[in-house]
């Protein structure tokens, strides 16, 4: 464990952590996806990071258990606390992910901070200038919605549970069969204490210290997970531009090295130098896509085992913030809290499978970019790196989640009928249309 550790940090470049704060700022380390390791932090970071392990797992089990309490005595306070249950894991298993991730997350964003593969000239820097300002633009938004989001759910945690006070919902009991009352979300809790206020002191901290960890976790995961999608986005429109130049790059190339000007044309092809130029542009093209696969592995590394768990769930996630929102009886807490957490959870679903989905899309159009180029015109030798690379490319680059299913647009109209489906069979269950 020690020797796993003291090789992750090894990884820890200053490049990487300056890489990490531009990117994702105190969230990373707040929400456990990159612990902070250095000699002054290390005890605290590895200890904070097991306690909050145990204490989500240990919470999740409470709300399950609640749920099985209450689902046949009042079925939303158990819908609700599935809801929960199912976050916390999620935040549970994340925190390990990201544990036993730590030089995945190392490598991607040094990959990140050195801009991936250096063309050394040969492709137009305004170019990729230009798509490295259209990609700073998207992460902007995505980082400002997604912390946006995720900020007002944990907000309506602590804000519902007083608006329920102020208008004469909340319970008199405290606690009724083991289950605390007060608060937007009950709970079974095994302990006692000597008076109400020591009661309520630790039961309220409990439950807060979860939304909080359960909110940040999941907030630097969803980060981690748009923002390396956007940033594998870029680098495949920077590859795609690199295919399409191909002819004039190595045109360019051609010209600074025979430092005269030549007009273009076929028979260019047989020059032994352009051919050379040609061939050089081409194996840049090659190692840039080498280096994306392997740095999207490092991105499905992290990002595998959290998406499986959540498109796995994400349907149940959602019908269960419907079925809290629609019934009637529900207090304006419940309401508020399943409101955020559906837009939350739809929000968050779309942004995964469409940036996703790009990321395939693109990676099957090179094949076609490098397919509808001149190559009959071509060099021998030139043609051969070209059949090669084609072969490379027939298959897209995709996530699957967990190793089975490919998160795209199509995960996304299934997990949403699903959510339908299970919406409509609590309404049938309980006499609706």
């Amino acid at each position: 464990m020690l020797r796993a550790l003291q090789e992750a940090e090894a990884e820890a470049t200053p490049e990487v952590r300056e890489a990490i704060w531009k990117n994702f700022h105190i969230v990373a380390y707040i929400g456990f996806m990159y612990d902070e390791l250095s000699a002054g932090w290390k005890f605290i970071s590895i200890f904070y990071h097991a306690f909050c392990i145990v204490h989500q797992f240990l919470y999740a089990g409470i709300q399950l258990y609640t749920m099985a309490l209450l689902i046949e005595t009042n079925l939303l306070d158990a819908v609700v606390s599935i809801n929960f249950s199912c976050l916390t894991y999620l935040s549970f298993l994340t925190m390990i992910t990201n544990a036993a991730n730590r030089t995945n997350v190392s490598l991607l964003m040094k990959a990140v901070h050195d801009g991936f593969y250096d063309y050394g000239g040969t492709l137009s820097k305004k170019e990729i200038d230009k798509r490295i300002a259209e990609s700073n633009e998207r992460r902007k938004f995505v980082t400002l919605s997604i912390t946006g989001v995720i900020s007002i759910c944990i907000g309506s945690f602590f804000i519902s549970a007083v608006i329920d006070t102020m208008l004469g919902y909340e319970e008199k009991e405290i606690r009724i069969e083991g289950i605390y009352q007060h608060g937007n979300v009950k709970a079974w809790f095994p302990f006692n204490a000597t008076s109400q206020f020591s009661l309520e002191t630790a039961v309220t901290l409990y439950m807060l210290h979860n939304v909080f960890t359960t909110g940040t976790t999941l907030m630097a995961l969803n980060l981690f997970n748009i923002l390396g999608a956007l940033t594998i986005i870029l680098q495949l429109n920077i590859l795609k531009t690199a295919i399409s130049s191909l002819e004039s790059r190595a045109y360019d190339m051609y010209r600074k090295r025979v430092k005269r000007k030549i007009p273009f044309s076929l028979a260019l092809h047989k020059d032994s130098h352009y051919v050379s130029c040609m061939n050089y542009c081409l194996a840049q093209t090659v190692q840039h896509h080498q280096v994306l696969i392997k740095k999207f592995g490092n991105y499905t590394s992290v990002m595998t085992y959290p998406l499986f768990f959540y498109v796995s769930f994400c349907a149940v996630f959602m019908a269960t913030s419907a079925i809290g929102l629609q019934e009637k009886d529900a207090s304006p807490s419940v309401k508020m809290m399943c409101f955020s957490l559906l837009v939350a959870q739809i929000l968050t679903l779309g942004a995964t499978c469409f940036g996703l989905g790009q990321i395939s899309s693109i990676s099957a159009d090179l094949k076609n970019d490098l397919y509808f180029l001149n190559w009959y015109d071509y060099h021998p030798s030139t043609k051969k790196a070209i059949k090669i690379m084609l072969e490379k490319m027939k298959r897209p680059i995709v996530l699957k989640a967990g190793g089975l299913a490919i998160v795209n647009w199509e995960l996304f109209a299934n997990v949403m009928q699903g959510f339908y489906s299970y919406v409509n069979l609590y309404n049938l269950a309980n006499g609706r249309k």
